[in-house]
């Protein structure tokens, strides 16, 4: 296993190659741990290790919008079917919060598959969560903007 430093600096690489200053969004309370905007999106990026399994993780993880319990069942069926169409990453509940995600083992990771994993996320997540917000919560993420 390398050094978890060495996960830190390829995240970073690839946050600085989305033209944002790492510095700007690095938690300063977490070692390991970004938050960025891409687009209107908030994307979160957390490295770990995980010693039980001796094992660093890298995931990236977009907050969509807290889950009311009186959801229909049409939503999670738009869920699972929208899940079966993306390209490496997921709808989960987690909390009572819908987010889009992706997680793997960051051994052999480099700077190109970390920027691939948070543009995918990212990208995503500004597709689906206006959509799924206003049509499932009447929330239109738009409406205070000016046209």
């Amino acid at each position: 296993m390398a050094n978890i430093q060495d996960y830190y600096k390829i995240v970073e690489e690839a946050i600085t190659e989305l033209g944002v200053d790492p510095n700007s969004c690095r938690d300063e309370q977490e070692f390991g741990a970004w938050a960025l905007m891409r687009g209107d999106q908030e994307v979160w990026i957390d490295c770990w290790y995980l010693e039980e399994e001796d094992e660093v993780y890298f995931q990236v993880l977009a907050p969509i919008f807290e889950t009311p319990e009186d959801l229909p069942v049409e939503f999670y069926r738009e869920i699972l079917e929208v899940n079966y169409s993306m390209f490496g990453v997921s709808f989960g509940i987690y909390k009572n919060m819908l987010a889009l995600k992706v997680i793997r083992e960051a051994t052999g990771m480099d700077k190109e598959e970390a920027l691939a994993m948070v543009s995918r996320v990212g990208n995503y997540a500004s597709e689906y969560s206006p959509a799924l917000s206003l049509k499932y919560l009447g929330i239109d993420p738009n409406a205070g903007e000016n046209n």
